[in-house]
C-alpha cells in the first residue's frame, strides 16, 4: 500500500530504511514492529508520527499529505 500511495506523491516524499541497520533509531523512536511509516513534519519540532497499521492507500496519504501539503 505505501509503494502504490508513494507514486501518488511528489518524488522524495518517502524514504525507506531497513531497521536491520538502523538499531540506534528503532532504539531512539521506540519502532515496536514493522512495517512502521514515522511521518515527520519538517517544519514543526516535534516527534514523528508512528504507524503500523498500514489500513488503505487513502489513509496513508492523508496521514503524509498532513505534513506535506
Amino acid at each position: 500500500m505505501l509503494e502504490v500511495a508513494e507514486h501518488l506523491l511528489p518524488p522524495g516524499i518517502v524514504a525507506d530504511a531497513d531497521v536491520n541497520m538502523m538499531p540506534q533509531l528503532v532504539q531512539d523512536y521506540k519502532i515496536s514492529s514493522v512495517p512502521a511509516l514515522l511521518v515527520v513534519d519538517s517544519e514543526r519540532e516535534q516527534q514523528p508520527t508512528i504507524r503500523y497499521d498500514m489500513v488503505s492507500v487513502e489513509e496513508l496519504l492523508k496521514e503524509i499529505r498532513r505534513v506535506v501539503i
